[in-house]
């Protein structure tokens, strides 16, 4: 029987800098996360003790070893696989009534207290879907890397997005860059088997069929969805070099991944035109006045009080890391593989000589042969 406070925590699977993953958890710890399972992907030395000093945090390294012991194999190629494994470790593992599995650009944001959202959920409800909002810049912020202006899910008519979005609703779906179906939270004590946007039951669990949904109003998500430029158009060329969006025959995709596989077209065909990214970056991810004035009236847009910051340097004053959009992005270069730091030295090259304060004239059609593969994309069974 669940208590009359409910307890939860979070689960993440990450290979960002340290001080990125640090400020994720101590952000959660303050909000009232009594766990925080942190899987390092990619672990560097010294890591897990650090972010072991925040309390409730446990630090898993995903090295050699520990994919060994957890699928007697090496680590599996799919990211997702990855995720999933580790989010149900965590949920074996947890003592938490709540499991939450977001990623670590990803603020679980409440005005109550999420205990007290949680204890007046009904004792039928297995999976707490939460709603992701995506964060948007406005045109001078665009060297912070912790802003507070998000993007509701636009749920009108596709005409109605086209007036609001303008060419970005080539690249776009409901007025995201990224995911809009959301996240959430499984009830621990239910046998249930977490995926990244959804949960089923365990095999050979009592119940069967699909477990109990709720959507949640009071909790939201705050997606930042790369904190910086930089690292927005380093993840859509790692979608690129990995397929990580391609269109597969017999397997269906929903209208939010071919949004995000003609971004990753777009970065293919003008990869050798670094200065597109930059520009398509402008495109879709920054706000200008008319267009926050207008989004905001009509409710597609938001504030939101998120600063992890603060509660990093609550709970560990002795850790004097910069949060400035040049230290990340000197992280992220610092942090990738040789080959891949050419090109996002390139790409810093083309963001030092300025970023566009004004929405370009982003091309929104390609040569016949992609676009043909993008028709087929389209067609695609769903």
């Amino acid at each position: 029987m669940m208590s009359a406070s409910p307890t939860w925590a979070v689960v993440a699977t990450v290979a960002e800098p340290i001080e990125l993953i640090a400020a994720f958890a101590a952000y959660h710890i303050e909000m009232g996360a009594a766990q925080v399972f942190l899987f390092l992907d990619a672990p560097r030395p010294g890591d897990a003790d650090i972010l072991e000093k925040l309390p409730g945090v446990q630090a898993i390294c995903c090295d050699a070893a520990y994919w060994q012991e957890r699928l007697q194999r090496a680590r599996p190629d799919s990211l997702t696989r990855v995720q999933r494994v580790n989010a149900n470790y965590a949920y074996e593992q947890t003592s938490a009534d709540w499991l939450f599995h977001i990623d670590a650009d990803e603020y679980l944001v409440s005005e109550r207290g999420i205990s007290d959202v949680l204890a007046d959920v009904s004792e039928q409800v297995d999976y707490l879907r939460v709603q992701n909002l995506e964060r948007v810049y406005r045109p001078h912020q665009q060297d912070q890397t912790f802003t507070t202006l998000f993007r509701v899910p636009f749920e009108g008519l596709r005409w109605q997005e086209r007036d609001l979005f303008g060419s970005a609703t080539v690249f776009t779906h409901k007025g995201f860059a990224g995911y809009t179906a959301g996240k959430g939270a499984g009830r621990t004590d239910r046998e249930l088997k977490l995926a990244l946007h959804k949960a089923n039951f365990q095999e050979g669990a009592a119940r069967t069929g699909p477990p109990n949904e709720t959507q949640c109003s009071e909790i939201l998500l705050a997606h930042f969805d790369g904190f910086t430029p930089l690292s927005w158009m380093a993840k859509l060329l790692r979608y690129a070099d990995l397929g990580t969006y391609d269109w597969q025959p017999g397997k269906g995709r929903g209208k939010g991944q071919r949004k995000r596989a003609k971004q990753i077209d777009f970065a293919r065909y003008y990869g050798g035109e670094l200065r597109r990214l930059v520009e398509l970056h402008m495109l879709l991810k920054v706000v200008l006045p008319d267009q926050e004035q207008d989004l905001t009236q009509h409710g597609w847009l938001l504030e939101l009080p998120v600063d992890p910051v603060a509660a990093l340097r609550k709970l560990l004053p002795d850790h004097a890391w910069s949060f400035s959009a040049d230290s990340i992005n000197a992280s992220l270069r610092a942090r990738a593989a040789p080959q891949r730091q050419i090109a996002l030295n390139a790409l810093q090259q083309e963001i030092d000589a300025g970023l566009p304060l004004e929405i370009p004239d982003v091309p929104t059609t390609f040569p016949d042969g992609i676009q043909q593969n993008l028709r087929e994309k389209e067609k695609a069974p769903q």
